[in-house]
């Protein structure tokens, strides 16, 4: 049991968005639906300033 511990840390280490979710996943559920469209929102916004032919709710 101590092992598998370390190594689930040690994985969560290298992908931080698992460790995010993590976090969100002891919030409310409508605190995390609020972090995923206001993550998907920044994304699209990024993609807008490189593409500027895109519309803004175009996902990619």
């Amino acid at each position: 049991m101590y092992h598998l511990h370390i190594y689930c840390n040690k994985k969560y280490e290298k992908n931080s968005n698992a460790s995010r979710y993590l976090k969100l996943s002891s919030e409310p559920k409508w605190k995390r639906a609020i972090h995923k469209t206001t993550s998907m929102m920044q994304k699209n916004e990024e993609n807008t300033k490189k593409n500027p032919t895109l519309k803004k709710w175009d996902l990619i």
